[in-house]
């Protein structure tokens, strides 16, 4: 399970948290951290289960984003979503995540342990009012480009590597390593602005055709 299948199971449990819960999503959403914190370490090296079930909780296949802590990171997120990006806001809950830290001790720091958890949230609240400031003064128009379509850059550069690798080197000097990286990054964000593009064009007639027929519908 890699990040982008982590990203999707967690929202989509994000969901259906917010359906069932109602109003009290976000009692269900901390009940739903609890019970990853709780349960990662029990499962971290289970392996008795069908083997994409393992993958999903666990490392013991290899994957590199189980659901087992780092769901957990994308519901915090959601809870963090509704607050302020303040400091007066967000560094309470930064020394709350280090008072935690120390009772608990960096001894283990595991993926699957609560230290390691709660130490790499404070540091993710801590940049929330450094990247609003930085926002709110200077929001490049190819980097916010990107963010909105991460998922076909991410995609076009994994298809493009994964061609680079097929052609049997893995090793390159420095100036054909840039000049690839160069070229990978462009025709990522070339071929994810024709998406978009396309995607755009594509909506817009869907809103075109539902409005003619909306307009030619006889009266009552």
């Amino acid at each position: 399970m890699d990040v982008l299948v982590c990203l999707a199971v967690a929202i989509a449990v994000l969901v259906v948290i917010e359906r069932v819960c109602g109003r009290a999503v976000n009692a269900g959403v901390s009940l739903a951290v609890v019970a990853v914190l709780v349960a990662a370490p029990s499962l971290a090296t289970w392996t008795s289960g069908p083997l994409p079930l393992v993958a999903a909780v666990n490392q013991t296949t290899g994957s590199l984003f189980p659901l087992l802590p780092w769901a957990a990171f994308v519901w915090c997120g959601f809870g963090e979503s509704q607050r302020s990006t303040s400091w007066k806001s967000v560094l309470p809950l930064v020394l709350a995540c280090g008072a935690v830290v120390a009772w608990l001790g960096r001894a283990n720091l595991t993926p699957t342990s609560c230290a390691f958890f709660f130490e790499r949230l404070a540091w993710v609240l801590a940049l929330v009012p450094v990247c609003a400031w930085l926002s709110a003064r200077w929001s490049p128009r190819l980097l916010l480009f990107a963010g909105r379509e991460s998922l076909a850059v991410y995609l076009v550069h994994l298809a493009a590597i994964e061609v680079l690798a097929l052609g049997g080197r893995n090793q390159f000097g420095l100036a054909a390593t840039a000049a690839l990286y160069l070229a990978v990054l462009a025709a990522s964000f070339a071929i994810a602005h024709g998406w978009r593009t396309f995607t755009v064009a594509r909506a817009d007639r869907a809103r075109r055709a539902m409005h003619l027929r909306g307009s030619s519908a006889p009266a009552a």
